[in-house]
């Protein structure tokens, strides 16, 4: 089936050749931080528009942002709309659907309100989005409703091209339905349309999807005729991103004909252009369908061989999802601190210009000593709301700093050489349903702790989740020495902090069991009292014999960030108490090192 990623494209109107560079983005954003002109944003949006292939750059993403949360300050309120919708495609790219779906349904009450084809735009996105989490009568709800729009604006220069990717969407949610004749029928249409008004992308697009259909149909003459023309019309139009595809297909057909050399032989080529465009995504699909081949075949060298290259570049693409992510956030974080700076310049303007005013006042009338009184109580308390909005901005951005700190902490090197080293020993040892099995659960954890870290509070049961899966894959490495005991009590319903708790299952992990001898026992507790208390115990050789072991290395090595967390727990106590923090207690058998317990008091919300 055609990917998310080229349906996007399709849905947002954009070119098949990348203009990378046109744009001087740093420019823009000069002149939208110092305009208060709707001129000057309707330049900067119409500018965007042509060249919306550039949001993967950072520069063209903090653009959006800041112009999204500008023209909204300034009550441009359609050029909000529009600012607000290119912001959905950053999420939608960066798989936060959740928060997309929430921008696109912003943007359609602007749209709405304005009776433009742009309303159109955002329900044909949120049936892409809709049908990708599997409700497809819903997305089709939201196809019809796409139709019925553009049935009003016939005479507008985009009707054409927004009918188009109304019928290539609709056919994509068949596909995924798997109604393969309903997906025909309008992949037909879709096709006739394309071709009729020389829409390369959309065109391709079906030529894809067909040889797919075809494919599962078992239909594979059809099939394979479709992926050619895709392939002879990608490099028409100089999109290897799609030869690519094309070429991935056929390999797809040919393997279900039962010819797996024919299929391996266009999983090269797919291979040998991935790796020119630096098609990651594709790249995954090839390796394991190789992998899979391979193994088949018993070349089991060769098995190895892709299996090792999958694991590698999944890892790869993790790391380079965390950065991304990580980017996001201080993209975000950078924004928000222009804001406050221009909301504190005119705040301080407000205040000289009352001041300015009094002063006049008081030289022109010479007002009495008690009307003075009142405006000099006024001025102070202002400053004191100023002051008090300065402070508290201030320490939402030390809780943005230290919660990156934990995520940079959180996803350390070493424990992600320590899983991927104990995955490839499954490899090697050929035990292929196991390492499938962990490297899911790698990825999985990835996934849960980036999500989590754009998040003030999560619930408590994905806190659990992550913990757990975090403990699976350490476990992994001691054999059968390591017992571990998680205590749940029952616990739900409950908001808390994230990424606070793993950093000290590591410690206890690395430096109090790792270097015992015999069984290891790890107990991990939660209880809810006036404060959320999680209680990590372990048997291992104690905090002393850990100190003595560290003092004795060449370098000694700070397993998480200690000061970023410590800070963390500073700012959670002024705003929930006193009574958080951490309590280490050491315990003793026969006044011997016996373990280590670490009581940690977090706050918590109810849950809604």
């Amino acid at each position: 089936m055609l990917y998310r990623y080229l349906f996007f494209l399709l849905i947002f109107g954009l070119p098949l050749n990348s203009l990378a560079g046109a744009i001087n983005y740093d420019s823009l954003l000069v002149i939208a931080q110092n305009s208060d002109d709707r001129a000057d944003f309707i330049i900067i949006e119409s500018v965007i528009r042509t060249e919306e292939n550039e949001y993967s750059t950072a520069a063209a993403k903090e653009l959006i942002i800041y112009c999204s949360s500008r023209t909204k300050e300034l009550n441009f309120e359609f050029l909000h709309g529009q600012f607000r919708f290119h912001e959905s495609i950053i999420n939608t790219v960066h798989g936060d659907i959740g928060v997309a779906m929430q921008m696109v349904n912003e943007s359609l009450v602007i749209f709405s309100k304005y009776h433009t084809i742009e309303a159109a735009r955002c329900y044909n996105t949120m049936g892409s989005m809709t049908a990708g989490q599997g409700d497809y009568e819903t997305a089709l709800e939201y196809l019809n409703k796409a139709d019925l729009i553009c049935e009003h604006f016939k005479e507008a220069p985009r009707y054409s091209y927004m009918h188009c990717d109304n019928l290539l969407v609709t056919a994509y949610i068949y596909i995924l339905a798997e109604d393969y004749e309903n997906a025909i029928i309008y992949m037909e249409q879709c096709l006739d349309l394309g071709l009729k008004i020389g829409y390369d992308l959309s065109v391709n697009s079906c030529y894809l999807n067909f040889a797919d259909v075809y494919r599962l149909q078992k239909k594979f003459p059809e099939a394979l005729e479709m992926a050619e023309r895709s392939i002879d019309l990608s490099h028409e139009a100089g999109a290897l991103n799609l030869a690519c595809v094309g070429q991935y297909r056929k390999g797809q057909i040919y393997y279900d004909m039962g010819k797996p050399d024919s299929s391996l032989y266009y999983y090269y080529n797919a291979e040998t252009i991935g790796l020119e465009q630096n098609i990651n995504s594709r790249l995954l699909g090839i390796y394991k369908a190789c992998t899979q081949i391979y193994t088949e075949k018993k070349d089991f060298k060769k098995a190895s061989e892709y299996q090792a290259r999958y694991i590698n570049l999944s890892a790869e693409v993790a790391a380079q999802d965390r950065d991304s992510r990580l980017e996001m956030m201080n993209i975000k974080f950078k924004v928000d601190e222009k804001i406050s700076q221009i909301n504190t310049l005119a705040l301080e303007n407000d205040y000289e210009a009352d001041r300015n005013k009094l002063l006049t006042i008081a030289i022109v009338i010479t007002v009495a000593a008690s009307v003075l009184l009142i405006f000099i109580i006024i001025l102070i308390f202002n400053r004191y709301r100023l002051n008090r909005k300065i402070q508290i901005e201030r320490q939402q951005k030390e809780m943005s700093h230290h919660q990156l700190t934990s995520l940079k902490s959180q996803m350390n090197p070493h424990f992600t050489f320590n899983a991927l080293n104990s995955i490839q020993d499954l490899i090697l040892k050929e035990d292929s349903e196991e390492s499938y099995n962990y490297i899911a659960k790698f990825a999985d954890l990835i996934r849960k702790t980036l999500n989590h870290s754009s998040q003030e509070f999560i619930e408590i049961e994905d806190e659990m989740a992550s913990l757990q899966l975090y403990l699976e894959l350490e476990k992994l490495r001691f054999d059968n020495d390591l017992t571990i005991e998680f205590e749940t009590n029952g616990i739900s319903k409950v908001l808390i902090p994230p990424l606070l708790i793993q950093p000290f299952i590591e410690n206890s992990i690395k430096h109090g069991l790792f270097h015992k001898e015999g069984p290891k026992h790890l107990r991990v507790q939660f209880k809810l009292k006036e404060d959320l208390i999680c209680t990590i115990s372990d048997n291992g050789i104690g905090r002393e014999a850990s100190q003595e072991i560290q003092k004795r290395r060449i370098k000694s090595h700070t397993s998480f960030a200690v000061d970023s967390i410590e800070q963390r727990f500073k700012l959670l106590r002024q705003i929930y108490g006193n009574n958080l923090g951490v309590t280490y207690i050491d315990l003793k058998s026969d006044h011997k090192a016996a373990g280590t317990t670490v009581v940690i008091s977090l706050p918590f919300k109810k849950a809604d």
